[in-house]
């Protein structure tokens, strides 16, 4: 099974992802975060293998929890994602995300990325 955190600050399209997840056979969709210091605390009491997050967040952005969470735990999977600032994706200060994705691609991305998981 593959144990997954979505963060987002969208409560309607973390049910979204939630749902889409929940579709996919071995997916446990272990919590939930809306801002990216929630992330870190459930990345440290759930240990999942894979977060989904996305990058504008208010309190403490998915670039910054993303960081935060690979220091902590850097075999889990962080998947980051963007409706606005796509070119951000290739900056730096983006190393320690294992990819980042558009918004508008993440859920064609998602067997792909689940896929190389199970």
């Amino acid at each position: 099974m593959l144990k997954t955190v979505i963060v987002d600050d969208h409560e309607f399209f973390r049910k979204t992802l939630r749902d889409y997840l929940l579709g996919i056979d071995r997916v446990i969709v272990a919590g939930e975060a809306g801002n990216g210091r929630e992330a870190v605390e459930l990345v440290k009491n759930l240990l999942p293998q894979l977060v989904l997050m996305d990058i504008r967040m208010p309190e403490l952005d998915g670039i910054k929890a993303g960081e935060i969470i690979k220091q902590i735990m850097p075999e889990t999977i962080v998947i980051l994602y963007t409706a606005y600032d796509t070119e951000i994706c290739g900056r730096e200060g983006m190393t320690l995300a294992n990819r980042c994705l558009p918004k508008d691609r993440l859920f064609d991305e998602i067997p792909a990325i689940i896929g190389k998981l199970i």
